[in-house]
């Protein structure tokens, strides 16, 4: 309490109380929290206007839209003549005053308040899951350049490896500069996501993220390339590769998600397995049509590997072509009656 002295006298100055009754919490029209402000007794008043205790960046509140207040016994939000009114969640009815409690939340323009007191019950605390620490790893540069530098490395090796051309330096590079664009579109795409839900970029741990996704995906395709051929298993690549591209584009979206949603997660690992899936079935869908299609390119589940990959029986090279020759004088003497009529 403040004093003043007027004629050898001391009158006291009465204050408003500042007792500490709550927070108000205010949430962006996304859903997501974006400030606490304390409620104290003297209460608090909410609007576009700059002389308000809490300003909003709202153009559908008014200058001075809305008051919270103390009465002696609860806690009163009163519309102040505002344009948009003052709405309960939920209820589409419109309110002068309203009488809350901890919890409740009110809209005003396209903003949600809500008010929790100082015996609010705050959500569990989440457990830390280990499976989950590598994705730290994205959030380091010296680590994210190593991926960069490691994915560019794999790539340019197994385009010389797998191509049947004369290989030339500049056809590598495009090919590199082509797959790295494309990383950069993916990750802004997530970057952009992540800024509207959750106001983070976290564009260079997409990129790492992308990256690794690559990487993983070409060293998948090559082995099961070379356990295929090793053991014989070409009638079963294509199911085989179907069940790895299911889980690892799962785990591709799971970890995007972690760096712009913050949802649990359970719920993240669901919809990054639901939108895997539907991926998968394009994918499946999209390999049907094109096998059925005619094409003068051959096309082989498994390209020849070295000898020393080869674990089950086959046959050997004078039964193979003793087979090949006889094949084509079977095909000969089925072509020489079309031969003779055509004559």
């Amino acid at each position: 309490m403040e004093q003043v002295r007027a004629i050898g006298n001391i009158f006291p100055i009465p204050q408003r109380s500042k007792r500490l009754l709550g927070y108000i919490e205010v949430f962006s029209r996304h859903g997501r929290l974006s400030q606490r402000v304390p409620l104290t007794a003297r209460g608090l008043s909410i609007g576009r206007a700059y002389d308000n205790d809490l300003i909003l960046d709202d153009p559908y509140v008014s200058p001075h839209h809305v008051k919270f207040f103390w009465d002696g016994e609860n806690i009163t939000v009163e519309d102040l003549d505002s344009k948009n009114g003052l709405f309960v969640e939920k209820e589409k009815r419109h309110d002068k005053k309203v009488h809350i409690s901890s919890g409740n939340r009110i809209r005003i323009g396209h903003t949600i308040l809500r008010f929790c007191g100082l015996d609010h019950q705050v959500a569990d605390t989440l457990v830390e899951r280990p499976f989950l620490a590598p994705l730290r790893i994205f959030n380091h540069s010296l680590p994210m350049i190593l991926t960069y530098i490691v994915t560019a490395a794999y790539l340019a090796f197994s385009y010389y490896m797998g191509t049947t051309e004369r290989v030339e330096g500049y056809k590598i590079a495009y090919t590199l500069i082509g797959i790295f664009a494309a990383i950069a579109l993916w990750s802004a795409f997530w970057s952009f996501t992540g800024k509207i839900a959750i106001h983070r970029w976290n564009f260079m741990a997409h990129c790492g993220v992308a990256s690794t996704g690559i990487l993983a995906f070409s060293l998948f395709h090559t082995l099961t390339s070379y356990l295929s051929f090793a053991f014989g298993l070409d009638g079963a690549l294509l199911s085989i590769r179907c069940a790895g591209y299911l889980v690892l584009t799962a785990l591709l979206l799971f970890a995007h998600l972690r760096f712009v949603s913050q949802a649990l997660h359970y719920k993240q690992i669901i919809a990054s397995g639901g939108i895997a899936i539907v991926l998968v079935v394009l994918f499946l869908t999209a390999n049907h049509y094109t096998i059925n299609n005619f094409s003068h390119t051959p096309r082989y589940h498994v390209t020849l590997k070295l000898p020393i990959f080869k674990l089950v029986g086959s046959e050997d090279t004078l039964s193979f072509f003793d087979m090949d020759e006889g094949f084509k004088r079977m095909v000969d003497t089925d072509a020489l009656p079309a031969t003779k009529e055509s004559k």
